[in-house]
């Protein structure tokens, strides 16, 4: 066997060192990754033109990369369909932020300690609202059953139909899902209201803000109009780092979200999402909207095994 001069042994740990330093360098890069992913679920774009939101927000993040001096570039992915797709991206450390709705968020199995929300100048929450006529003789959930009811839709009614399902079984005992399932719907809660107002449907599922507004426009309607019921106050949809990525890049970024309506770009994202401002919030706030779906879930099994039942 040859022997190994000094020389030799040398060579073989330069050699080495430079395996080891190359192999550094490599990993820092992988961890450096200049791209910062964030997930869409197409459930927070509800009724609202892809291509237009998607726009908005090319443009918005190529100003944050400007204003921000980000190294990274911004990705958006949409996620179409059933949670299961960006849960996996998700918990696989493959994005780092996500837009969500809650039942989503209680499908990853996390507690965020602080999340992004979409408000407007009477706050992030939503209020859901049933209106008729007060001369149609409907003063209770009993009145409703039969009549026509239509619900508009838009990215903030996600939880409209839960609540009305709740609200059914909790007042009736039972789950009339053919009614819940044959309502009628309009692009818009201007139309709903309209419809109410002329007699053209018994009653309408909107937003409780967008009732208020169209009062304010004509107070004719208040006097006309009665709301049967109010929901409680929920919060639909918000966005979310990842615990782990990019730690360095997500504060920067999170500045840019939180000033959103102090640059003209932000201010054109905003105006297709509908909302004036994002704000930070504690991920406690999610609570109440997340013991509503628990319960949901809770009375829909319960209803659907009674009926079951011979």
């Amino acid at each position: 066997m040859e022997e190994t001069t000094p020389m030799k042994r040398l060579l073989i740990f330069l050699a080495l060192c430079c395996v080891l330093i190359s192999s550094g360098v490599h990993g820092s890069e992988r961890e450096r990754d200049p791209i910062f992913r964030i997930g869409i679920s197409s459930h927070t774009f509800e009724k609202i033109n892809r291509n237009d939101a998607l726009a908005a927000l090319k443009v918005w993040s190529a100003t944050v990369i400007k204003e921000q001096n980000l190294l990274e570039k911004i990705e958006f992915k949409m996620f179409d369909g059933p949670v299961d797709g960006l849960r996996n991206a998700f918990l696989q450390n493959q994005l780092d932020a996500v837009s969500i709705t809650v039942e989503e968020l209680m499908s990853l199995k996390i507690q965020p300690e602080a999340i992004y929300l979409g408000a407007s100048e009477k706050g992030f929450h939503v209020r859901y609202a049933i209106i008729v006529r007060r001369e149609s003789g409907i003063i209770n959930f009993d009145g409703l059953i039969g009549r026509k009811l239509i619900i508009h839709e838009g990215q903030r009614m996600v939880l409209a139909l839960p609540w009305l399902e709740t609200l059914l079984v909790s007042i009736t005992g039972k789950r009339n899902s053919h009614w819940i399932s044959n309502l009628t719907t309009v692009e818009n809660p201007s139309k709903g209201i309209l419809q109410v107002y002329f007699r053209q449907s018994d009653a309408a599922l909107i937003t409780q803000d967008a009732f208020e507004m169209a009062c304010e426009l004509n107070p004719q309607l208040r006097k006309d109009i009665n709301v049967l019921f109010v929901s409680p106050p929920f919060i639909t949809s918000f966005f979310l780092f990842h615990s782990i990525n990019k730690k360095q890049s997500a504060e920067r970024l999170e500045k840019a979200i939180i000033e959103l309506h102090t640059t003209p770009g932000g201010r054109q994202v905003l105006t297709v999402f509908q909302n004036s401002r994002m704000e930070k919030q504690p991920g406690s706030i999610l609570d109440s909207t997340m013991q509503f779906l628990t319960e949901h879930q809770r009375l829909m099994k319960d209803s659907s095994s009674q009926g079951a039942r011979p």
